[in-house]
């Protein structure tokens, strides 16, 4: 008994060493574990791992190993990914054999179990997509044209579909209207995920005017409505890039997906970086990003937030496509000191091309809506955030304001959430007529007051017009860069009813909106919204 009792003790103490080896920033080697498969009591732990996705150069795996605390990867002797787990995903390069260790601890025996993967890059798509269409060569009254695009067998997929009229503006979208009489040219083409351009279509048609006068007035404008969205908030982030960006981009921006204080000053920065917002897990990278950053070229990505928003391993995937040196991280002890921060960067950007205007906003930091609704005027203008507290602005952020060259200060929503003392004392430091107050009765006004503020003062525009939900922070987080480099501005709305404040700008605005994106699914921009929108505006 006094043997027996021993033997597992020695096997509790081994375990107990292997997992604190496990923790450590050098973790464990495939010797030492080979060492502890051979010295346990008890059984292998089974471990099981199957991809999940593969984009030529990265490759996710999904692993089951119900009795294991913790699951390391290695290629040779180099630990590439650990998950403290039984279940999960990690994301490895292809081209390499990898070994798979699980390990239990004592409270489940004690064991050790490995599996291997095998990644291989999956054949590159060259191939770009086609897109046809139904023009007729003459219509009468209007034409409406429908697009479709489709890619090859066993191609990435298409990302986006483009046309133009007579050489215009480049719209997204697979449908056209066109209202005026006459000989007109459309040209149409399709972008694949891969970043494979169609070379560009066209097709001629005539426009008659009815021979007999309609009963009804027509419509003031005829809308084409968008819908941004994905199948999750990632996706749709991925969306928004790619419509934002159809020819890449030189860096991206990483920001969790998950909460919303470290990102919200992300618009600014983006904008002066040239790149979009992308989202991730906390801790892992979404095989969709790591497609999109693919597909944009990109050479360089900054994170926003600490680890505890995104994480190291978030953070070697990053370094694993871009290198090690181009994975920048902006973040600070909370969301104030990372928002100055990005302040700062986003300053520090705009000067190497020209001077910063001077102007910065100022929201609370305790909650999302007024400060997302301004993201396309941010990202439009690259005019920074600062956040307020409950007590007002920490001295920290009044030091970084001036070290800035702070010197016009917009705040974004009432007296509820960023005091009057904050009005106040701004105008003390900056003088009454630099401080102005963007506010409503609540989020939907605000936003509203924001976005014809943009109109009116910054040379930004109702037509394009984004509706997000109020009720969630994802899809605006991202969808305001695109909104901000198409020159538009954003509206929030609740998920299931239109509201009011929002409906009102709509209404007013309809005879300059031409389009309007809905930035998510129906899940966020209900079904029952959309369709009141569509009888609003057309």
């Amino acid at each position: 008994m006094y043997v027996k009792i021993n033997r597992y003790v020695a096997l509790a103490a081994l375990a107990v060493v292997f997992l604190g080896l496990l923790a450590t920033s050098a973790y464990a080697t495939p010797g030492r574990t080979g060492l502890c498969n051979q010295c346990h009591y008890g059984v292998d732990v089974p471990i099981t791992a199957s991809a999940l996705s593969n984009n030529g150069s990265l490759a996710t795996y999904g692993f089951s190993a119900p009795s294991a605390d913790a699951v390391a990867v290695f290629d040779g002797s180099v630990k590439v990914a650990t998950v403290e787990s039984s279940s999960g995903q990690f994301t490895v390069a292809t081209g390499k054999t990898y070994t798979v260790y699980a390990v239990a601890g004592p409270s489940t025996n004690g064991g050790i179990g490995s599996t291997t993967v095998s990644p291989t890059a999956p054949a590159t798509d060259l191939i770009a997509p086609t897109t046809t269409s139904d023009a007729k060569s003459s219509y009468s009254g209007q034409a409406t044209i429908e697009l479709t695009a489709s890619d090859n067998a066993g191609g990435s997929g298409v990302a986006a579909t483009y046309y133009k009229v007579d050489g215009g503006a480049t719209v997204a979208g697979t449908q056209v209207t066109v209202s005026s009489a006459g000989d007109h040219t459309l040209e149409f083409w399709s972008v694949d995920v891969a970043g494979n351009t169609e070379s560009h279509r066209s097709v001629m048609f005539t426009i008659t005017s009815p021979t007999t006068p309609p009963t009804t007035p027509p419509p003031a404008s005829s809308t084409g409505f968008v819908s941004v969205a994905g199948a999750t908030r990632y996706e749709t982030a991925v969306k928004a890039s790619q419509l934002a960006f159809p020819t890449g981009a030189p860096c991206v921006i990483i920001a969790t997906g998950s909460n919303w204080p470290d990102a919200l000053g992300g618009g600014a920065f983006a904008a002066a970086k040239g790149g979009p917002v992308l989202l991730t897990d906390s801790r892992t990278l979404p095989f969709a990003v790591a497609a999109e950053i693919e597909r944009l070229g990109a050479s360089k990505a900054y994170i926003l937030g600490g680890t505890g928003a995104v994480s190291e391993g978030v953070g070697a995937a990053l370094g694993t496509m871009l290198g090690v040196g181009n994975v920048e991280r902006i973040g600070g002890a909370n969301r104030y000191q990372t928002a100055e921060l990005i302040a700062v960067a986003t300053v520090e950007e705009l000067a190497k091309t020209g001077p910063y205007d001077g102007t910065a906003f100022v929201a609370t930091g305790s909650n999302f809506p007024d400060a997302l609704a301004a993201t396309p005027l941010s990202a439009a203008k690259s005019w920074p955030l600062f956040l307020s507290g409950p007590a007002g602005l920490s001295e920290p952020t009044k030091a970084a304001m001036a070290a800035c060259g702070v010197d016009e200060v917009v705040i974004l929503g009432g007296t509820g959430v960023v005091p009057a003392a904050v009005e106040a004392g701004l105008a003390a430091s900056y003088g009454g007529s630099a401080v102005t107050r963007l506010a409503g009765a609540n989020r939907y006004a605000t936003a509203v007051a924001v976005a014809e503020y943009g109109r009116d003062h910054a040379g930004l525009s109702l037509d394009g017009v984004a509706i997000a939900t109020g009720d969630n922070f994802p899809d605006a987080l991202a969808g305001g860069v695109m909104q901000g480099t198409t020159g538009s501005v954003m509206l929030l709305t609740p998920t299931r009813t239109l509201h009011a404040e929002t409906a009102g700008c709509l209404s007013a605005a309809k005879s300059e909106i031409t389009e309007l994106k809905y930035l998510g699914g129906t899940g966020a921009v209900s079904t029952a919204v959309r369709n009141e929108v569509s009888a609003l505006l057309n």
